[in-house]
């Protein structure tokens, strides 16, 4: 019983020193942060063995009908990482938000 409780001790530290987050940041304007009207829209994709399964297409002008991308990003949580590692990288989650200026003539000073 020792030896069981001791293993699994060890299997949650290994998950959680092997799991971590990640993230990446795409700035389609370098004056992204100082739009003072910025919309975001976010949507969590799930991916199948390693991702190639499906691909995910989305269509951005329905997401900022009235505006333009000015900065999108990536992101994986600590909790997507362990399902990864649980799974051996069958299943993950991959959650986007896209930031959209609706007027970008009015920019904050």
């Amino acid at each position: 019983m020792k030896n069981l409780k001791s293993f699994i001790l060890c299997a949650i530290l290994c998950a959680c020193v092997l799991c971590g987050c990640t993230g990446s940041r795409f700035i389609m304007d370098k004056n992204a942060d100082k739009y003072s009207n910025v919309q975001t829209y976010s949507e969590r994709d799930h991916f199948f063995f390693w991702g190639m399964s499906r691909k995910h297409l989305h269509d951005f002008s329905d997401i900022c009908p009235n505006g333009k991308i000015v900065k999108m990003t990536t992101n994986n949580d600590w909790i997507d990482e362990i399902l990864v590692a649980l799974t051996m990288g069958v299943y993950y989650t991959r959650t986007f938000t896209v930031y959209c200026a609706t007027n970008t003539n009015n920019k904050s000073k």
